[in-house]
């Protein structure tokens, strides 16, 4: 999915998207992107503090060495300046290893896929909460849902949309919107796929004569997995 950001220009056209789609339906589409869907915390540490363990060991490996080579450095050289420059250096690769460990492609290298594709789709139901997209008068409403480090997309609809559609048909336009992100024109691509949403559910669920637009047509930009 690359680096996939939004514009102000795009963000418009994405919503222009939604306003269309919506005039065709009596269904709900929301629109949200997350620059990720957790911190993944845990996972950053852990794996400075295993590097650090992997480090200490080469230290205890190489003792008879870094002892040597201490000693030309001082005059009265002690056990206490091999286990200070030992502790401190191991803290040093730790504390490195951490704050690299939080750029996002060695995030995506360390944390296990099967976490990343949980986590994305717990933060996208979340949202489909706090947005009240499951609040329609028809249960009708749907998310589109973007994670940005995690490079995933969720669709998740309410029971009014399961319940005629089939989970298969979100799976092709899924695979449409990759291919779209994965060109360079994030806001293309999420309006093509939104232009397609509503295609599908005005099979379903056509306009109707007192419909109201039930949802906010902006674009949800989250900044973290808060």
């Amino acid at each position: 999915m690359g680096n996939v950001k939004l514009s102000g220009e795009q963000v418009r056209k994405v919503e222009a998207a939604v306003r269309e789609s919506e005039k065709k339906t009596s269904a709900e589409i929301a629109v949200a992107m997350i620059r990720e869907s957790s911190d993944y915390a845990r996972y950053e540490l852990l794996a400075a503090v295993i590097f650090g363990l992997v480090y200490f060991t080469a230290l205890a490996v190489f003792t008879p060495w870094l002892e040597a080579w201490l000693q030309t450095l001082t005059w009265s050289y002690s056990a206490t300046i091999l286990v200070a420059a030992s502790g401190f250096s191991t803290f040093l690769v730790i504390a490195i290893t951490y704050f690299l460990a939080n750029l996002a492609p060695i995030d995506r290298w360390i944390v296990p896929r099967r976490i990343m594709v949980e986590q994305v789709r717990r933060r996208a139901m979340r949202h489909f909460l706090e947005a009240v997209v499951h609040r329609t008068r028809e249960r009708n409403g749907m998310l589109i849902f973007l994670s940005r480090l995690e490079r995933r997309i969720e669709i998740v609809t309410d029971i009014g949309i399961s319940d005629r559609i089939p989970r298969s048909t979100w799976e092709g336009v899924l695979n449409e919107l990759s291919s779209g992100l994965k060109r360079g024109d994030p806001g293309d691509a999420l309006a093509q796929a939104v232009t397609r949403c509503g295609e599908i559910l005005a099979v379903h669920f056509p306009p109707r004569p007192d419909d109201i637009n039930e949802l906010k047509d902006s674009v949800h930009l989250l900044g973290n997995g808060s």
